[in-house]
């Protein structure tokens, strides 16, 4: 009893940590161990003892000496109440802007373009949509091309040859499609209107547009992205970076000795009745080349090249990568690789030959356009490859592959469940390795 008074009267004093020391509470524990922590607990250890006065020390009651030298609390700085509590009565009100329907909001994006960034409708931007299908990146034109030099030509026939007074300019890029060159001058714009034009450009980098009638256009030491217009037009490259398209009508597109970016005719669904005949040749270079709708003549010439048969802008906007019906139009296309390790994009009604090289052939077959088979003329076994994309829309059941002599014994017949996709002209010895078969479904189409 007397330890539980003793007890609380400490706590009261602020000096319970004695209640743990042997000298207060002799004999506390009972254990066997109690002696040996008995002599342990004879004295307070020296550190409490320092912080106490001696009466503490000696099991006194007098709590610990109050420090009184603290320096006084900081009130900190006076605060003038109104400057805190001023309202800000500048503040306009808010502006409350028009309904808008959630339904309208949420529609997704169904044609390349819709929702992106207007230009400002500068010249150029004005010509690129006007002329080309390639005008998808238009909004993002302004903050990569800074000053321009315009020339806008009448609707006669006009000669025109711009300066050479240096060496080449300009470097060639795409955006969501859209050419775009980089220069550190200013670049040159050639509006053609009407007319049949010849336009030979110069050193300096340039955006050149035959517009309507049959127009020649060349570039020459620049850095040069020509743009056929209506009519049947020829675009020639020259020893700097080109893009060319042909626009709408049967043109003839020349590539330089750089990596030239080429399309003939139409390349969206806006002109899906428009059949264009183009002939292209893309030279020297690690060419693109695409031939849009109607029947084309594509020529890779030297280095490693890629000839699409048709080729969709669709195809250059990151957030719309795939669809089956962009690679398939029915004409009747003629593809040829030349020297280098090219790949050569089919379907069923094309005809296509690798020239020297490593060759892909990817062909994509549409059971339900019909019958029909892609031609290979050059196939090589063991070398080159052939890869079949069919439409996802089907059902291909357990796509059974053969790959099987002709009946006279001169090709190879590629079938998917028994029907023939490819042959594989002089390619006898051609092998289920050789080939390569899939349904791709469609992405975001």
């Amino acid at each position: 009893m007397i330890g539980i008074v003793m007890g609380v009267v400490l706590v009261l004093l602020g000096l319970l940590p004695l209640l743990f020391l042997g000298d207060v509470f002799p004999g506390a524990g009972d254990d066997a161990s109690g002696d040996d922590e008995a002599e342990a607990d004879e004295a307070p250890p020296k550190s409490l003892a320092s912080l106490l006065d001696d009466e503490t020390a000696n099991g006194g009651t007098s709590p610990l000496k109050p420090i009184t030298d603290d320096p006084e609390p900081y009130a900190g700085a006076e605060v003038d109440p109104d400057t805190i509590l001023t309202p800000n009565e500048d503040d306009e009100a808010p502006v409350i802007g028009e309904w808008v329907d959630p339904a309208t909001v949420l529609d997704p994006v169904d044609v390349p373009g819709e929702g992106g960034v207007g230009g400002d409708g500068s010249t150029l931007q004005n010509l690129i949509e006007r002329e080309s299908d390639f005008s998808i990146g238009l909004g993002w034109l302004g903050d990569q091309v800074s000053d321009t030099q315009d020339y806008l030509l009448d609707d006669e026939a006009s000669l025109v040859v711009l300066p050479q007074d240096g060496a080449g300019e300009g470097s060639l890029d795409t955006f969501y499609g859209t050419p775009i060159i980089d220069t550190e001058g200013a670049l040159t714009v050639v509006d053609g209107a009407g007319g049949d034009n010849t336009i030979v450009l110069g050193n300096a980098a340039t955006y050149a547009f035959g517009g309507d009638g049959d127009d020649q256009l060349a570039a020459t030491t620049g850095t040069a992205a020509l743009f056929g217009g209506a009519g049947e037009d020829v675009l020639s490259g020259g020893p700097m970076p080109a893009f060319m398209d042909g626009g709408v009508g049967d043109d003839t597109l020349l590539g330089g000795t750089e990596d030239d970016m080429m399309f003939g005719g139409s390349h969206d669904d806006a002109g899906a009745d428009t059949s264009d005949d183009d002939w292209i040749d893309g030279g020297a270079g690690n060419d693109r080349i695409a031939g849009g709708y109607g029947a084309d003549t594509l020529f890779g010439g030297s280095g490693d090249d890629i000839i699409d048969h048709h080729g969709r802008v669709e195809e250059g906007v990151a957030w719309e990568r795939h669809a089956f019906g962009w690679h398939t139009d029915g004409a009747l296309d003629s593809l040829d690789g030349g020297a280098g390790d090219d790949l050569l994009i089919m379907d069923r009604n094309d005809t296509a030959t690798g020239g020297e090289g490593l060759d892909t052939f990817w062909v994509y077959h549409d059971a339900g356009e019909g019958i029909g088979a892609a031609e290979v003329m050059d196939f090589e076994p063991g070398l080159d490859f052939l890869r079949v994309s069919l439409n996802p829309d089907l059902d291909h059941g357990d796509l059974t592959v053969t790959v099987a002599p002709s009946p006279d014994g001169l090709d190879a017949q590629v079938s998917v469940d028994g029907q023939i996709v490819a042959i594989l002209r002089g390619a006898v010895d051609a092998t289920a390795s050789d080939v390569l078969v899939d349904v791709t479904p469609d992405i975001f189409a």
